[in-house]
């Protein structure tokens, strides 16, 4: 949510906003209004029923990009989110890294891998899911796993 304020009431909104626990913050001289309570573990998103709903970032299984819109999935369902992929990719610390040129996956949640045919990789999640490493990313793939004392 955006608003426009004239200069003069900006400081008493800020006081009045910071008195209810509302985050003020300047990004890019626009003002961005955030809840100060969110959970930094969280991604907030859409689901399809087009609620607004958050998934712990630690049960997220991967995230992919289809176009312009960036989604989460956790199992369960899809939340479209507001963050670009290169920015997901920087949640290095709770295990993901990018794997082919739309998914940035969350190591936690692979469970086996297997070798594919031209270099590729194939990531075993569950019995219904498999994510497939492109070979331009297998090698960062693999150094990222031996960084992060993973099991190759």
């Amino acid at each position: 949510m955006k608003i426009q304020v004239p200069f003069e009431l900006l400081e008493r909104l800020k006081k009045a906003l910071n008195d209810n626990e509302i985050e003020f913050v300047t990004e890019q001289s626009d003002y961005v209004l955030t809840d100060a309570r969110q959970n930094k573990n969280e991604i907030v998103g859409l689901n399809g029923n087009d609620e607004i709903c958050s998934l712990m970032i630690e049960n997220i299984i991967y995230f992919y990009s289809d176009g312009n819109n960036v989604y989460a999935y956790n199992g369960e369902e899809f939340l479209k989110i507001k963050h670009k992929l290169y920015e997901v990719e920087n949640l290095k610390e709770q295990g993901f890294i990018r794997v082919n040129k739309s998914q940035v996956i969350n190591v936690n949640h692979v469970k086996k891998s297997k070798v594919l045919p031209f270099s590729k990789l194939g990531l075993i999640i569950n019995d219904d899911l498999m994510i497939e490493v492109n070979r331009s990313y297998t090698t960062k793939y693999k150094t990222f796993l031996r960084g992060n004392n993973y099991e190759l």
